[in-house]
């Protein structure tokens, strides 16, 4: 495919007026034919990606991709009454195979587009609360500018709060404190909730990191995390001497010691670390603590484990490039980093728990039984009652044993038994030390 064609391709892309900002109506049969044209030309593109192609030109159809599936996810039954229209050529029949088809040509597109070594940073919310609002802000912004690494790419997806006015006045706020740091801020405002996945599936497409924290907007980092597990995930000299088991590893997915992770034991911190407000006397308490945990467990080696909690992970693009984006069948979340990290597994990726480093994890009167919850900025985008979370939260777990067999449905649900974990020394508590 010569220039004046890729010129052509990319004049018809325009033509479709396809942006974040197209209108709830704009799906149509008409729409679908259109688009199924165009991926006839993409995929003789896909043929010719070893032809000297202009950057500027591939970054425009990664974002024509990127545009395409986050529109379609938000006209789910249109879209499956129009696949065919599209895909009849592919033999593509359904939104998750045409997901993954959309993203190996986005992963071969991108590979011809040479990326400075990036780190990014992916963070969808929900805001339903004043004070999940107050936390979003003073407890997790407030110590990525902080504690977070320089140059860093953040890419902060709202999934239609409910609070509009006062999520875009807090990004208002937010935003040119951190560009005037020297960092890069996308923000992607979905007119549609689309739940925990999706939500965090368009950030994570959107990303050029060659490391990616995934984090939830309830953390809050400590000085040196960040550094410390791009460490351990990169096998730095340094940490293949003090750490030997670590040397024939292929490390994707790293997680660090965490507060509120329930019973998994491979990542629970403490159990004595409270907050009463997210005002900056209780932000320092936090830091603080993270200081010393992490300096009186400098030692510790890292635990090679099945899975990490998902609420902050750093993760290799290399991993999304060959396992895939997130199951967006857990739309609202829970089990997902689960299904991910055996997924990765499968393509030969290890997961380690970072036990050196600590994270702050929850919030003030943090209760996950009850309604409030439900409102947890996450991008959940719907009031639950505690049946219908228990509900979801049995669906999820039947659909991971769909996805990887009993045994290992059994093999993860005893992951969160104390006993199993008998090997596993405590850390030390600086609260108890």
């Amino acid at each position: 495919m010569g220039h004046n064609e890729i010129e052509q391709l990319l004049h018809n892309i325009e033509r479709l007026e396809l942006s974040e900002k197209t209108p709830l109506d704009w799906w149509s049969k008409e729409k679908a034919e259109q688009i199924a044209l165009l991926f006839d030309q993409i995929q003789k593109l896909k043929k010719s990606l070893t032809e000297d192609i202009p950057h500027h030109q591939l970054e425009k159809l990664l974002e024509f991709f990127h545009n395409l599936q986050w529109l379609y996810k938000l006209h789910d039954k249109e879209m499956k009454k129009n696949i065919s229209i599209i895909c009849n050529k592919y033999r593509v029949t359904s939104v998750k195979q045409l997901d993954q088809w959309i993203d190996q040509t986005c992963h071969d597109i991108r590979d011809r587009i040479e990326h400075p070594p990036t780190i990014s940073v992916v963070v969808s919310m929900w805001n339903g609360r004043e004070d999940i609002l107050q936390m979003t802000e003073n407890m997790f912004f407030s110590g990525l500018l902080k504690h977070g690494l320089p140059n860093m790419e953040i890419i902060i997806v709202d999934d239609a709060s409910p609070m509009q006015k006062e999520t875009d006045e807090m990004l208002m706020r937010v935003t040119p404190v951190f560009q005037k740091a020297g960092h890069k801020v996308i923000i992607l405002k979905s007119p549609k909730n689309l739940g925990y996945t999706h939500s965090y599936n368009i950030g994570l497409r959107k990303s050029t990191g060659n490391i990616i924290f995934v984090m939830n907007s309830d953390i809050r980092i400590m000085p040196g995390t960040m550094n410390a597990m791009i460490k351990l995930m990169l096998k730095n000299d340094e940490m293949v001497v003090r750490h030997p088991e670590i040397k024939d590893l292929n490390i994707g997915i790293v997680g660090p010691m965490l507060t509120n992770c329930g019973h998994y034991v491979p990542q629970l911190a403490t159990k004595n670390l409270e907050i009463n407000s997210y005002d900056d006397v209780e932000m320092s308490k936090i830091d603080h603590f993270g200081s010393e945990f992490n300096n009186l467990n400098k030692a510790a080696p890292p635990l090679a484990v099945k899975f990490v909690v998902g609420s902050f992970m750093a993760i290799k693009r290399e991993v999304f490039k060959k396992a895939g984006f997130f199951d967006e069948k857990f739309k609202q979340g829970y089990v997902e980093e689960s299904d991910f990290a055996y997924k990765a597994k499968k393509k030969g990726f290890d997961t380690l728990v970072a036990r050196n480093v600590f994270v702050f994890h929850g919030g003030v009167e943090r209760d996950k039984t009850s309604v409030a919850f439900n409102y947890s900025s996450q991008s959940q985008g719907v009031k639950l009652n505690h049946k219908h979370t228990q509900w979801l939260a049995t669906k999820n777990e039947l659909y991971f044993a769909r996805n990887h067999g009993f045994l290992a449905f059994i093999e993860k649900a005893l992951q969160f038994r104390p006993f199993m974990h008998k090997h596993v020394p405590n850390p030390i508590d600086p609260n108890q030390s």
